[in-house]
């Protein structure tokens, strides 16, 4: 799912599935295309928008993982 946000505190990392990654820090607008994986550190305040229906399937994947990892 794409996401499109703003740091406002601290940083994210996206990484890519060919290895490629990209961090942005507070002040720094950013977009990332579906196909990462988002690194958030601790302290960090962000604020990000996405396509309303991608976010209600990708929520419902993210929620049955982390029940599979408890």
């Amino acid at each position: 799912m794409p996401h499109w946000g703003y740091v406002i505190k601290g940083k994210v990392k996206f990484t890519y599935a060919d290895g490629h990654s990209e961090t942005y820090e507070a002040g720094d607008a950013y977009y990332a295309p579906p196909g990462h994986t988002p690194t958030l550190y601790d302290g960090s305040e962000l604020v990000e928008f996405h396509p309303t229906e991608e976010l209600a399937k990708t929520m419902e994947v993210v929620t049955k993982n982390m029940e599979a990892a408890a």
